[in-house]
Protein backbone atom coordinates (compact mmCIF):
# COMPACT_ATOMS: atom_id res chain seq x y z
CA UNK A 1 0.00 0.00 0.00
CA UNK A 2 1.80 3.57 -1.17
CA UNK A 3 0.26 6.59 1.50
CA UNK A 4 0.28 9.97 -0.62
CA UNK A 5 1.50 12.61 1.78
CA UNK A 6 -1.20 15.04 -0.28
CA UNK A 7 -3.79 16.57 1.89
CA UNK A 8 -7.64 14.74 1.08
CA UNK A 9 -9.00 18.19 1.33
CA UNK A 10 -7.70 21.03 -0.90
CA UNK A 11 -8.79 24.59 -0.57
CA UNK A 12 -10.66 24.37 -3.73
CA UNK A 13 -12.44 21.02 -2.30
CA UNK A 14 -13.37 23.15 0.72
CA UNK A 15 -15.31 25.60 -1.40
CA UNK A 16 -16.81 22.75 -3.38
CA UNK A 17 -18.04 21.53 -0.05
CA UNK A 18 -19.61 24.91 1.53
CA UNK A 19 -21.19 26.04 -2.20
CA UNK A 20 -23.29 22.33 -1.61
CA UNK A 21 -25.72 23.52 1.16
CA UNK A 22 -25.08 20.23 3.29
CA UNK A 23 -23.31 20.01 6.52
CA UNK A 24 -20.75 17.35 6.38
CA UNK A 25 -19.25 15.43 9.45
CA UNK A 26 -15.17 15.30 8.84
CA UNK A 27 -15.93 11.75 7.99
CA UNK A 28 -18.44 12.09 5.30
CA UNK A 29 -16.41 15.55 4.00
CA UNK A 30 -13.11 13.50 3.70
CA UNK A 31 -15.03 10.46 2.14
CA UNK A 32 -16.34 13.12 -0.57
CA UNK A 33 -12.86 14.64 -1.10
CA UNK A 34 -11.37 11.06 -1.87
CA UNK A 35 -14.60 10.31 -4.12
CA UNK A 36 -14.14 13.96 -5.70
CA UNK A 37 -9.88 12.34 -6.64
CA UNK A 38 -11.23 9.58 -8.01
CA UNK A 39 -13.19 7.95 -10.68
CA UNK A 40 -14.76 5.70 -7.66
CA UNK A 41 -14.03 4.42 -4.74
CA UNK A 42 -15.22 1.38 -2.74
CA UNK A 43 -16.03 0.68 1.55
CA UNK A 44 -12.58 -0.07 1.67
CA UNK A 45 -10.88 3.52 0.56
CA UNK A 46 -13.92 5.31 2.48
CA UNK A 47 -12.45 3.04 5.65
CA UNK A 48 -9.11 4.30 5.15
CA UNK A 49 -10.02 7.81 4.46
CA UNK A 50 -12.07 7.89 8.05
CA UNK A 51 -8.91 6.11 9.52
CA UNK A 52 -9.87 2.66 9.01
CA UNK A 53 -13.51 2.61 10.79
CA UNK A 54 -15.50 0.73 8.17
CA UNK A 55 -18.79 0.95 10.27
CA UNK A 56 -18.20 4.95 10.22
CA UNK A 57 -17.72 4.38 6.23
CA UNK A 58 -20.60 2.48 5.75
CA UNK A 59 -22.42 4.97 7.60
CA UNK A 60 -20.90 7.92 5.78
CA UNK A 61 -21.44 6.57 2.82
CA UNK A 62 -24.95 6.01 3.12
CA UNK A 63 -25.81 9.59 4.11
CA UNK A 64 -23.65 10.99 0.80
CA UNK A 65 -26.00 8.82 -1.27
CA UNK A 66 -29.04 9.33 0.45
CA UNK A 67 -28.27 13.50 0.33
CA UNK A 68 -27.19 12.61 -3.79
CA UNK A 69 -23.69 13.51 -3.46
CA UNK A 70 -22.39 9.74 -3.95
CA UNK A 71 -24.07 7.44 -6.33
CA UNK A 72 -23.69 3.51 -5.78
CA UNK A 73 -21.96 1.92 -9.07
CA UNK A 74 -22.21 -1.91 -7.54
CA UNK A 75 -22.13 -2.88 -3.99
CA UNK A 76 -18.97 -1.87 -3.06
CA UNK A 77 -18.01 0.45 -5.66
CA UNK A 78 -19.21 4.34 -5.20
CA UNK A 79 -18.40 7.91 -7.31
CA UNK A 80 -19.67 10.97 -7.30
CA UNK A 81 -23.46 11.81 -8.51
CA UNK A 82 -23.71 13.27 -11.91
CA UNK A 83 -24.75 16.92 -11.10
CA UNK A 84 -22.24 17.02 -8.54
CA UNK A 85 -19.49 15.99 -10.77
CA UNK A 86 -20.82 18.77 -13.41
CA UNK A 87 -20.48 21.37 -10.23
CA UNK A 88 -17.15 20.35 -9.25
CA UNK A 89 -15.74 20.73 -12.82
CA UNK A 90 -17.32 24.67 -12.45
CA UNK A 91 -15.15 24.95 -9.27
CA UNK A 92 -12.07 23.75 -10.88
CA UNK A 93 -12.81 25.52 -13.90
CA UNK A 94 -13.55 29.29 -11.87
CA UNK A 95 -10.38 28.12 -10.05
CA UNK A 96 -8.24 28.39 -13.19
CA UNK A 97 -9.57 31.78 -14.46
CA UNK A 98 -8.50 33.40 -11.16
CA UNK A 99 -5.90 35.47 -11.97
CA UNK A 100 -2.54 34.18 -10.58
CA UNK A 101 -2.27 36.34 -7.63
CA UNK A 102 -5.46 34.42 -6.42
CA UNK A 103 -7.51 38.25 -7.07
CA UNK A 104 -11.34 37.46 -7.21
CA UNK A 105 -11.44 34.06 -5.14
CA UNK A 106 -14.26 35.70 -3.04
CA UNK A 107 -16.57 36.30 -6.16
CA UNK A 108 -15.58 32.95 -7.49
CA UNK A 109 -18.28 30.07 -7.15
CA UNK A 110 -20.97 32.41 -5.16
CA UNK A 111 -24.18 30.68 -5.59
CA UNK A 112 -27.26 32.25 -6.57
CA UNK A 113 -29.58 30.08 -6.88
CA UNK A 114 -31.15 27.78 -3.87
CA UNK A 115 -29.43 24.89 -2.48
CA UNK A 116 -30.44 21.35 -2.71
CA UNK A 117 -32.45 21.24 0.27
CA UNK A 118 -34.02 24.26 -0.48
CA UNK A 119 -35.22 23.13 -3.84
CA UNK A 120 -36.42 20.04 -2.11
CA UNK A 121 -38.27 22.57 0.73
CA UNK A 122 -40.00 23.70 -2.65
CA UNK A 123 -41.06 20.96 -4.20
CA UNK A 124 -42.88 19.48 -0.81
CA UNK A 125 -44.48 22.85 0.28
CA UNK A 126 -47.08 23.33 -2.29
CA UNK A 127 -49.77 22.35 1.01
CA UNK A 128 -49.00 23.93 4.15
CA UNK A 129 -46.08 21.94 6.10
CA UNK A 130 -44.48 22.03 9.29
CA UNK A 131 -41.16 23.42 10.19
CA UNK A 132 -40.49 19.57 11.38
CA UNK A 133 -41.65 17.94 8.48
CA UNK A 134 -39.65 20.00 6.27
CA UNK A 135 -36.45 19.26 9.08
CA UNK A 136 -37.34 15.00 8.39
CA UNK A 137 -37.43 15.66 4.56
CA UNK A 138 -34.32 17.47 4.52
CA UNK A 139 -32.65 14.87 7.18
CA UNK A 140 -31.62 18.02 9.13
CA UNK A 141 -31.93 17.83 13.28
CA UNK A 142 -30.53 21.22 14.21
CA UNK A 143 -33.90 23.22 14.05
CA UNK A 144 -31.85 26.75 14.51
CA UNK A 145 -29.70 26.19 12.13
CA UNK A 146 -31.84 24.77 9.49
CA UNK A 147 -34.28 27.59 10.13
CA UNK A 148 -30.92 30.10 9.82
CA UNK A 149 -29.22 28.36 6.76
CA UNK A 150 -32.48 27.04 5.00
CA UNK A 151 -35.94 28.61 5.84
CA UNK A 152 -35.02 31.43 6.85
CA UNK A 153 -33.43 32.69 2.47
CA UNK A 154 -36.25 31.11 1.32
CA UNK A 155 -38.62 33.71 3.79
CA UNK A 156 -36.78 36.16 2.91
CA UNK A 157 -36.36 35.84 -1.30
CA UNK A 158 -40.13 35.73 -1.13
CA UNK A 159 -40.07 31.86 -2.30
CA UNK A 160 -41.66 30.69 0.60
CA UNK A 161 -44.10 32.23 3.51
CA UNK A 162 -45.67 31.20 6.87
CA UNK A 163 -49.25 30.70 7.10
CA UNK A 164 -49.60 32.44 10.34
CA UNK A 165 -47.48 35.51 9.48
CA UNK A 166 -48.10 37.88 12.69
CA UNK A 167 -47.01 34.68 14.92
CA UNK A 168 -43.94 33.58 13.59
CA UNK A 169 -43.15 31.28 17.04
CA UNK A 170 -46.97 29.65 16.56
CA UNK A 171 -46.92 26.11 17.78
CA UNK A 172 -49.77 25.70 14.75
CA UNK A 173 -47.06 27.67 11.99
CA UNK A 174 -47.01 26.30 8.54
CA UNK A 175 -44.63 26.99 5.65
CA UNK A 176 -45.96 26.96 1.88
CA UNK A 177 -44.64 27.66 -1.40
CA UNK A 178 -45.62 31.31 -2.59
CA UNK A 179 -46.43 32.12 -6.16
CA UNK A 180 -42.93 33.41 -6.63
CA UNK A 181 -41.81 29.68 -5.56
CA UNK A 182 -43.53 28.13 -8.09
CA UNK A 183 -41.76 30.03 -10.55
CA UNK A 184 -38.62 29.51 -9.58
CA UNK A 185 -39.74 25.77 -9.07
CA UNK A 186 -40.61 26.00 -12.95
CA UNK A 187 -37.81 27.32 -14.18
CA UNK A 188 -35.49 24.99 -12.69
CA UNK A 189 -37.05 22.43 -14.06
Amino acid sequence: MTLSKEPLITDSIRRFHSSLGVNLSAEQADILALAAERSHISVVDAGVAVGGNLRVAHSALDFLVRQQLLQTLSEDSYSLADPIKGRLESVERDRLSVGQDGEGWDQVGTRSGPSRDQVEIMRNSLEAITISELMQLVGRTNRTKFRDQVLKPLLEAGWLEMTISDKPTSSKQRYRLTEAGRDILVRMQ
